[in-house]
C-alpha cells in the first residue's frame, strides 16, 4: 500500500547529494513538493488508467503540479457494483466514486455518505468554474433524479452546455443529433471475400444467411476460422441486446399512452429470440458473454470477425474497414426506434465525493481542474506539437500520434480520465475532422441507424428520471433493484437456451419472475413520473409499433 503522501524524487536526490558535498544548482532538481493521494473507484470494468507518474512533461505530473493531488485508482476485480455496495454498508467509501449503475447511484444518494456537490465546492473551492458554468438543464435533471445536486456527470451534452461550448462545425451538430453508439457493422474485406452484398443485409433472414455462409466457409484468416458474429462481451445486455431491442421496435409507451417496461413489450421477445438464434445456430460462441473489452478488441484486430453488434465507442478498429447496415428490419413490420435526448443527458459516468474524503481541498482542486477547459486541453488532448496542433482558426487538429494516443490512453496517459470529460467542450475546440480519415469514418457509421429511412425518432428526455417523484422511497428502490437483478440473470438464460422449446420456457420464466417481483406496480409508478414529464414539457411520445400483448397470450 502506498503511503498517504508522495514526495518528489528531486527532494530525495537533493538530500543525498547535499550529504556528499554537492549543491543543487541550475534547477537540477525540483523544490520540495508534497502531493496528496485522492482515491478513486470506478465501476467501468474495461477502464484502464495510465500509471500515475510525477515525471516532468507527463500528463499526470502536470495534473499533480496544478492540483496538489495524485489519483490513486482502487483495483476492482469481479462485480464492481457489488463491491461498492459493500463499501457503502461498511463505511469504506473512497474519496471519489465514479459509477454507471443506476441502482448504485440511488444507493449513494440515499446513503447520506456523499456530498452535495455545490455544498462541497462552496466550502473547499468557492471559485470553482463548476459553480459558475455548470449547465442548468443538466443540473435540473440531476435535481429531478436525486433530489439535490450530488453528481458530476461525464460526457455532458445539452443545449445550455452548448451555449457555453459552441460546436465548431456542423459536423459536430450532426454528431449530437444522430450519433448512436450501439450499431451493427460489417468487415468489408470479409464481405467481399464471401461474396456478400451489404445492401442485401436488411432483415433477420438475410443476416442469418450471411452468418451461415461465414460459418460454413473453408476460408481462414491466418489459419483461424472466421467468426460470423461477435457481441459486446460482458456488456452484451447494455449494448448488443439494446441494439436488437431498438431495431426491432421495442418502445416504452403503449397505445394507451402509458409507460410499460420494455421487457413486457411483444417486440422484446423477437429481439431475444434473434439473439438466441444466433448463438443456438453456432454463429457466436456462448463464451462471448464473458469476454472482456480487451478480448473483444483482440478478436476484432485479427480481421476474422464478419459482424459486430455493440458499442462502437469502445472498440479500437479503423472504421474505414467496416460498414454499417444501419438497421435490422422486423418480420412483423415494426419500425426501428431511436431516442434523441433533447433536454440534456445525465452522462455516462456519474462522479460523487465521499463525506469521508481524506483531502477535501485537493479533491476539490482536482475536480475543478480536470473538468475545466485548461485541464481538458491537457489530459484529453495531450501535448501541443506532439498530439495536436492549433490551426489558423484556433481549433485543435490531432496529429497521427494524437489519434493513436486517443485510442491507447492507458499507455499514453492521454484521454483516459473519462469520468471528467465534457463532450460539448470537446466538440467546441476541435476542427472538423479530415475527410476520408478514421474519425470521419467512425462518425459516419455511428449516424447510420438514426438516419435510416425506416427509423422512427422519439424524445427520450421524456423517459429520463421517471423515478424522481419516488426519490428515497424504500419500496420503489427495493422493487426496482430486484427487477434489474432478475433481468440480468434471467435474460442470460433466455439468450443461451439450447433449443426453441427451452427458449420458450426460459422466456416464460423471465416474464413470470418480473410479475412476481411486481413489475406492473413499478410500471404504474414510473408512469406517474412519465405523465408528470409530459405535463411539464407539454409533449408526449406517440408509439409507432404494434399493440402490447398481455403476458399470457
Amino acid at each position: 500500500m502506498i503511503g498517504k503522501k508522495w514526495f518528489s524524487l528531486g527532494l530525495i536526490c537533493s538530500l543525498f547529494l547535499t550529504g556528499c558535498g554537492s549543491n543543487k544548482q541550475d534547477g537540477m532538481f525540483e523544490e520540495e513538493k508534497e502531493y496528496e493521494k485522492v482515491s478513486l473507484f470506478c465501476d467501468v470494468d474495461f477502464w484502464k488508467p495510465s500509471e500515475w507518474t510525477l515525471e516532468e512533461g507527463t500528463v499526470t505530473g502536470d495534473i499533480s503540479r496544478k492540483t496538489g493531488a495524485m489519483i490513486d485508482v482502487i483495483d476492482v476485480t469481479g462485480d464492481a457494483d457489488r463491491q461498492l455496495s459493500l463499501k457503502i454498508i461498511n463505511n469504506d467509501l473512497p474519496d471519489l466514486i465514479s459509477v454507471t449503475d443506476s441502482t448504485v447511484i440511488s444507493q449513494l444518494v440515499s446513503s447520506g455518505k456523499v456530498w452535495k456537490l455545490d455544498e462541497f465546492l462552496e466550502r473547499y473551492k468557492p471559485d470553482s468554474h463548476i459553480l459558475k458554468d455548470f449547465p442548468e438543464d443538466i443540473k435540473k435533471n440531476l435535481l429531478s433524479r436525486d433530489g439535490a445536486w450530488y453528481a458530476y456527470p461525464s460526457h455532458m451534452s445539452s443545449q445550455d452546455n452548448r451555449n457555453v461550448w459552441v460546436p465548431s462545425d456542423e459536423y459536430y451538430v450532426n454528431m449530437v443529433e444522430y450519433g448512436y453508439n450501439n450499431s451493427i457493422i460489417w468487415n468489408k474485406k470479409l464481405l467481399k471475400e464471401l461474396n456478400i452484398d451489404i445492401s442485401g443485409l436488411q432483415n433477420k433472414e438475410q443476416i442469418l444467411e450471411a452468418f451461415e455462409i461465414a460459418k460454413n466457409t473453408k476460408k481462414t484468416i491466418d489459419g483461424k476460422e472466421i467468426i460470423p458474429f461477435l457481441m459486446d462481451g460482458t456488456d452484451y445486455q447494455e449494448s448488443t441486446l439494446e441494439f436488437f431491442t431498438r431495431t426491432f421496435g421495442v418502445e416504452n409507451i403503449d397505445e394507451q399512452g402509458n409507460y410499460v417496461d420494455s421487457m413486457l413489450q411483444p417486440q422484446m421477445k423477437e429481439a431475444l429470440d434473434f439473439f438466441n438464434t444466433i448463438i443456438r445456430k453456432g454463429y457466436a460462441e456462448p463464451e462471448q458473454i464473458t469476454m472482456s473489452n480487451e478480448r473483444i478488441n483482440e478478436l476484432l484486430s485479427e480481421g476474422r470477425v464478419l459482424c459486430f453488434v455493440g458499442n462502437n465507442a469502445n472498440i479500437m478498429v479503423d472504421f474505414r474497414d467496416w460498414k454499417s447496415s444501419a438497421v435490422i428490419l422486423s418480420e412483423n413490420g415494426n419500425l426501428p426506434v431511436f431516442g434523441r435526448n433533447s433536454r440534456g443527458n445525465l452522462g455516462w459516468i456519474n462522479t460523487f465525493v465521499s463525506k469521508d474524503c481524506s483531502h477535501p481541498e485537493e479533491t476539490a482542486n482536482l475536480l475543478d481542474y480536470m473538468t475545466s477547459g485548461e485541464g481538458q486541453m491537457r489530459w484529453v488532448l495531450g501535448t501541443e506539437g506532439i498530439h495536436y496542433q492549433m490551426n489558423k482558426q484556433g481549433l485543435v487538429e490531432l496529429t497521427e500520434e494524437g489519434l493513436e494516443a486517443q485510442k491507447n490512453g492507458s499507455q499514453s496517459g492521454v484521454n483516459v480520465w473519462w469520468m471528467f470529460v465534457n463532450s460539448d467542450w470537446d466538440r467546441s475546440v476541435k476542427a472538423p475532422v479530415p475527410e476520408g480519415g478514421q474519425e470521419e469514418a467512425r462518425e459516419i457509421e455511428r449516424e447510420q441507424y438514426a438516419l435510416d429511412e425506416h427509423t422512427s425518432v422519439y424524445d427520450a428526455s421524456l423517459l429520463q428520471n421517471l423515478s424522481a417523484i419516488y426519490a428515497g422511497d424504500d419500496q420503489y428502490e427495493s422493487i426496482e433493484a430486484q427487477i434489474e437483478t432478475w433481468k440480468k440473470s434471467q435474460v442470460k438464460k433466455v439468450i443461451l437456451a439450447e433449443s426453441e422449446l427451452a427458449f420458450e420456457e426460459e422466456y416464460s420464466v423471465l416474464i413470470k419472475g418480473l410479475e412476481d417481483r411486481q413489475i406492473h406496480l413499478l410500471d404504474q409508478m414510473k408512469n406517474e413520473g412519465y405523465k408528470e414529464k409530459c405535463r411539464i414539457f407539454g409533449a408526449v411520445i406517440k408509439p409507432v409499433n404494434v399493440k402490447r400483448e398481455s403476458s399470457d397470450e
